[in-house]
């Protein structure tokens, strides 16, 4: 029975190290996962600040495209207008 009594104390410390290991590695997992999302929300953010700045400058290109057409215009009728009175 000595014998037995000794088998199942080192059975129980093998297991015990075996599941504080396990408990060691799955905390590890946790933190690493903790950091995996705290990095991809700031991914989220800068990508969304990129997003808007991005916006912003087409935003700002459409309207000087927009004034270029007008002052191009412009020109196209002054210059209509001079050819038209040149032959007159």
């Amino acid at each position: 029975m000595n014998a037995a009594v000794d088998f199942t104390w080192l059975f129980g410390i093998v297991i015990s190290l075996l599941l504080s290991l396990v408990v060691y590695f799955v905390r590890l997992l946790h933190v690493d996962f903790r950091k995996m999302q705290e990095e991809l929300s700031q991914v989220k953010t800068m990508a969304s600040l990129i997003k808007s700045e991005c916006k912003g400058g087409m935003e700002l290109i459409g309207l000087r495209v927009g004034q270029l057409e007008v002052k191009i215009k412009q020109l196209e009728a002054f210059f209509f207008n001079f050819k038209h009175h040149e032959k007159e």
